[in-house]
């Protein structure tokens, strides 16, 4: 694209079949104009050499940002299809991202035109793969539904007894029944991949769960054995300080250690020699609005009169839109070290199959 649009296209990291479009690429857009305005985008599905999907993501003032490539066959050559969908967090944006960006585009596509009509060139393409997600998908939501019901009874269980473990249950049962909706929704390219993903880190936390409830035998793992002590300790601070007190160190045990352990386990057992890990980088970034719905679910189970001074303060004065972003900044960066959980085990993926293929 770099060729012959005005906006230049740096690629940030490779998608499925190491190529800049391949699905789950990861590309940074700079702007023409003033602001020197920098898009994040991801590639969410590439069908070479006829269809190109991205999106634009990590963004706080942008709601969506969805791009669609499509190239069709014509007597006369081909036609391309670009279509644009913006909602951003207030539409005077709307308009101002309007008169910016369509002139720049129509120029561009009309330098894509003198381009392919001055000589044509044949460019290598990022592979075109089907895994069959969807069969995938619905063989494995009942045994994802019921991984939900069981979140739900160790939530009420433990609340029940006054332990304040349950909230992390009752957050994590959250994400799970949104994950389905989503999945149910088709909001994932790869549904299959997503729930694989879900039945492998559960029996993570719910095994060192028991285990520190003297459940089960053996030790408890050291993150969690962290999180599970910080939810012991806040004994003296009112309800609602001890379930948020529980629920991050629950997710920083989750993020930090269990996530990239069932990244990888999930990929060595049904991806590996079908396609890169990378592949799946997009559909993991999707899930990022997941875990903002179980968190506005959390909140509602207190009233406000329980909430923290902070808690009120940020919900009257942030909009929602920033609320990620401040808590990123001020409590826990969840967005940067989900990123990086995903990214590490790619690490491992990539450098084991390199050492097999004696790279």
């Amino acid at each position: 694209m770099s060729r012959w649009s005005e906006a230049r296209i740096e690629s940030v990291a490779l998608g499925d079949g190491a190529h800049p479009g391949g699905t789950g690429a990861r590309r940074r857009v700079h702007l023409p104009g003033p602001g020197r305005v920098v898009l994040e985008e991801i590639v969410v599905h590439g069908e070479a050499p006829t269809r190109l999907v991205y999106q634009v993501i990590g963004n706080p003032m942008v709601v969506s940002h969805e791009g669609t490539q499509t190239l069709e066959r014509t007597l006369g050559g081909s036609r391309l299809r670009w279509i644009v969908r913006i909602e951003l967090a207030a539409r005077p944006l709307e308009w101002i991202a309007q008169g910016q960006l369509l002139p720049p585009l129509e120029r561009s596509v009309d330098a894509l035109a003198r381009r392919v009509l001055e000589s044509v060139e044949a460019l290598p393409l990022p592979p075109s793969r089907s895994l069959g997600e969807d069969d995938a998908f619905r063989e494995l939501r009942p045994a994802a539904v019921a991984v939900g019901e069981a979140q739900r009874a160790l939530a009420d269980r433990l609340l029940a007894q006054g332990d304040d473990r349950g909230w992390f249950a009752r957050v994590y049962q959250h994400v799970t029944e949104e994950q389905l909706a989503a999945c149910d929704a088709g909001t994932f390219e790869h549904p299959g991949w997503v729930l694989r993903l879900l039945l492998a880190f559960h029996p993570l936390w719910e095994d060192a769960l028991r285990a520190r409830l003297g459940e089960l035998p053996g030790e408890v793992p050291p993150h969690w054995h962290r999180a599970h002590t910080i939810a012991e300790r806040a004994a003296g601070a009112n309800r609602y300080e001890r379930a948020v007190r529980s629920i991050f160190g629950g997710m920083r045990a989750h993020i930090e250690a269990d996530l990239p352990r069932a990244i990888v386990d999930v990929h060595r057992a049904h991806y590996a020699g079908r396609c890169e890990l990378a592949r799946m980088r997009a559909d993991y970034l999707r899930m990022a609005p997941i875990f903002d719905r179980a968190g506005e679910r959390f909140q509602v189970l207190f009233p406000r009169s329980e909430w923290t001074r902070s808690a009120r303060m940020i919900d009257r004065l942030t909009p929602t839109f920033l609320r990620t972003t401040l808590i990123d900044r001020t409590v826990y960066p969840i967005t940067r070290k989900r990123r990086e959980a995903f990214e590490r085990a790619r690490a491992e993926v990539d450098g084991a199959s390199a050492l097999r293929t004696g790279r």
